[in-house]
């Protein structure tokens, strides 16, 4: 039963975060507390803690239902506290709402303590980004001309495992005047590997993790590949074996502390892959690291200007959402995402695509050009363009409304690592 205060509530401050005190740990001071999340991710945040500041020591009662944005309620709160004897004049009292098993989106409550509304406090539920796995060259040096491939072929021929990686990149992206050919990218991939080439064994691994060509998705074989590649001092295979630890792929256990380690590690050789991953972990504040606007862009900014193109898409979506401390600007993120797609990156034609969808960025509204670049996306196996060619299917953007072909663009792109296409799946009553 609700307590009965004897004196109403002084509430100094109300508000979420994915902070926690240590049990047995005291609190002198304010500011000592973990300080407001407004945003929190899916599998990486497992509760949001309501933090509420109280100038008072008396007892209070407080009732609130957690909604979704559609209104339903997902969590109620019922939580009495008792008085206390201090002589300090303040204290908090904080209660964790678990977010197992909720989707992502909008989260509020209407706060009522001891019978009295108090206010409505809310966060946001995202899906994180699926990692940046495309067998992608980091150093811009292969070029998209067929003289550049008749280069890499006589290399190639010659005994030049580097050579066979790219070559094995250029049938992969259809470059170079070449088809795209999976199964003839994985067969020039395994050549430069089976002669003891770090970035071929790189690429080899992400075969194996993607189910490149004729091969079968086998995480363990990919995690094998990127580890020998690895210790044959490659920062591209160290920055897909941090990639797996972030992950928890195959006979790994996730361990984001450690997949930072093999990021940085790959930066430090000069990959950019590995540079753009060392940023995104500190714009994220994950892996030990403390969140680092600043560190995060130095990072993501080097690689992009080394060649990398998941880089430049992300770059770009900074540009796009004005996060990480960089000023909004979507005519600038459509430069570096054309930038990123020049270099072959999926991501950057997701991200692309949705400028032309929407008719942003000083673009043109544009649905079959963004259909265009979701499809070129997807089949370099981009999760986000999976999903958004998923999404155009569902109602008919761009192409006729497809349900059967949304589901299936939707179960591709979870099977790649995308939380969002899952939501899509469970809302349509689909299996994933």
């Amino acid at each position: 039963m609700p307590v009965t205060p004897v004196w109403a509530a002084s509430i100094w401050n109300v508000y979420f975060s994915n902070g926690s005190i240590p049990p047995g740990q005291r609190v002198r001071s304010e500011s000592a507390l973990p300080g407001p999340t407004t945003t929190f991710e899916r599998g990486r945040d497992t509760g949001a803690r309501l933090f509420v500041i109280l100038g008072d020591f008396y007892a209070h009662s407080f009732q609130g239902e957690l909604k979704g944005a559609d209104g339903t309620t997902v969590r109620r709160l019922n939580w009495n506290i008792q008085p206390l004897t201090s002589t300090g004049h303040w204290r908090y009292v904080s209660y964790r709402f678990g977010l197992q098993n909720l989707p992502a989106g909008e989260y509020k409550i209407d706060l009522v303590v001891d019978g009295a509304p108090k206010g409505t406090y809310g966060f946001t539920l995202k899906n994180p980004r699926p990692a940046g796995v495309i067998p992608e060259s980091s150093t811009a040096a292969v070029k998209d001309d067929a003289e550049a491939t008749r280069s890499l072929r006589k290399a190639a021929d010659g005994g030049d495992g580097h050579a066979m990686a790219k070559l094995g990149l250029m049938y992969f992206t259809g470059r170079g005047g070449l088809p795209k050919d999976d199964t003839e990218a994985v067969r020039w991939f395994r050549k430069g590997a089976d002669i003891g080439d770090g970035l071929a064994m790189a690429f080899l691994g992400l075969s194996y993790w993607t189910g490149l060509g004729d091969l079968s998705r086998n995480e363990a074989e990919a995690v094998r590949w990127f580890r020998k590649g690895a210790n044959a001092g490659d920062g591209r295979a160290m920055a897909m074996l941090g990639q797996a630890y972030w992950t928890g792929a195959g006979p790994l256990v996730r361990d984001e502390a450690e997949a930072v380690r093999w990021f940085r590690k790959g930066a430090n050789t000069g990959d950019a892959r590995a540079m753009a991953m060392l940023g995104e972990a500190y714009l994220t504040g994950r892996g030990a690291l403390a969140q680092d606007d600043k560190a995060a862009v130095r990072w993501i900014r080097k690689a992009a200007d080394s060649g990398d193109g998941f880089a430049m898409a992300m770059l770009g979506n900074l540009h796009e959402t004005g996060e990480g401390g960089i000023a909004k600007d979507e005519t600038q993120a459509v430069q570096w995402y054309r930038k990123g797609i020049e270099a072959g990156n999926g991501r950057a034609m997701a991200f692309l695509g949705s400028m032309y969808s929407a008719g942003r960025g000083g673009l043109v509204r544009d649905e079959a050009e963004a259909v265009r670049l979701y499809r070129e996306g997807a089949s370099l196996l981009d999760a986000v363009a999976m999903f958004q060619l998923g999404q155009a299917y569902e109602v008919g953007r761009g192409v006729p409304k497809d349900r059967q072909e949304a589901t299936r663009w939707y179960r591709r792109s979870v099977s790649f690592g995308s939380l969002d296409a899952l939501d899509r799946l469970v809302a349509l009553g689909e299996q994933p």
